[in-house]
């Protein structure tokens, strides 16, 4: 019982925390610093088409790759050659990525660390059709694999400039790693697809006139969205398996009907996931 109670409260600590952002997130709308005229990029109709199973194979060399492993823990990047689809992307930095989830791969003895895979970290002028970032999250502590996917689509049918999701095959240097979640990272190329190609100016001008410059007050408004969306997904997850089907949806309803309410855009009848 003590156990319930305390999971309990811990929901309702998380469910309050999304509440306050989302709030936050909607006085910006209403400021009209979020819901500037989007722009539609490349990647979305590539590797976050929904309607089929991508493949990501990640090459590193073999000297480099025991060391990322050995360093795992330590986030450091390391130089890595990504294939999306067919597609290759050389010169690509990649690095473990989570809190929890790092600290419980190690312990299960495996290799299968979640992914942040930065396509300008060593060149500035490298996307992969306009993705600076790229999220590969190993799901491990999700054994229906879809809670965070039916989230994040569930964000975006209601209005909520939410990151783009896909279910992706990996492999790294040949090793089959499994069914991961492709994630469009919060940074510049979400920004850029949500408010626009001039978000940092724009954003300067209505939600932040008092940053320093253009540049701050757009890394604020990351840092805002990867906090939600990070309080969100930890929200979601609490959610015992069972009760996915039947429970998912009004809790993700209650925590985003905020930010939805001075969204811009229509929110559909139906939710297309």
């Amino acid at each position: 019982m003590s156990n319930s109670r305390h999971t309990t409260l811990f929901c309702g600590i998380i469910a309050a925390l999304t509440l306050a952002l989302t709030l936050l997130l909607s006085f910006a709308k209403a400021a009209g610093a979020i819901g500037a005229i989007t722009r539609t990029l490349g990647y979305e109709a590539k590797l976050f088409d929904t309607s089929y199973v991508h493949s990501i194979d990640i090459i590193m060399d073999a000297d480099d790759y025991q060391s990322f492993l050995d360093t795992a823990e330590s986030e450091e990047y390391a130089i890595c050659s990504v294939t999306i689809d067919g597609e290759t992307v050389k010169n690509c930095a990649i690095r473990a990525k989570g809190n929890t989830s790092l600290s419980n791969v190690k312990q299960y003895g495996n290799d299968r660390y979640s992914f942040k895979i930065e396509f300008d970290h060593y060149d500035d002028t490298l996307t992969y059709h306009g993705l600076d970032k790229l999220v590969l999250n190993n799901n491990i502590q999700d054994n229906t694999l879809m809670k965070d996917y039916l989230t994040y689509r569930m964000m975006a049918c209601m209005g909520v400039d939410a990151p783009l999701v896909s279910y992706a095959f990996i492999t790294v240097n040949g090793e089959d790693f499994g069914l991961y979640l492709a994630l469009e990272a919060v940074e510049e190329s979400f920004l850029e697809r949500n408010y626009g190609a001039d978000y940092a100016s724009f954003i300067s001008r209505t939600a932040y006139p008092w940053a320093a410059d253009a540049e701050t007050a757009g890394i604020l408004t990351c840092r805002i969205l990867q906090t939600r969306t990070a309080s969100i997904s930890i929200l979601i997850n609490s959610v015992p398996p069972a009760m996915i089907l039947t429970s998912l949806r009004p809790i993700c309803q209650a925590a985003i009907i905020l930010a939805t309410a001075a969204s811009p855009r229509p929110v559909p009848a139906t939710c297309p996931i």
